[in-house]
């Protein structure tokens, strides 16, 4: 059931990545800046990207993990 949930998050985390990309490509397109800081918008975005893409490959190395403990589990005994 852990390789499951950490499927569907994954799922989740890139369906959540794809929209933030496509936010960032139209802030790009559009010259956007943030009121605050005057920074172009689609650079505070590509944070989020970012975040979004590290997420996923720490999912991805923990689901390799438990397969690794699983077969050093077999392997063993």
């Amino acid at each position: 059931i852990d390789v499951l949930t950490n499927v569907i998050f994954f799922a989740f985390m890139a369906f959540i990545a794809y929209g933030t990309y496509n936010m960032m490509a139209l802030a790009k397109r559009t010259n956007q800046t943030a009121a605050a800081t005057g920074l172009p918008r689609w650079v505070i975005i590509l944070g989020l990207f970012i975040a979004y893409l590290l997420t996923m490959i720490r999912t991805v190395q923990s689901v390799m993990a438990m397969f690794r403990e699983q077969d050093g589990e077999t392997a063993g005994g």
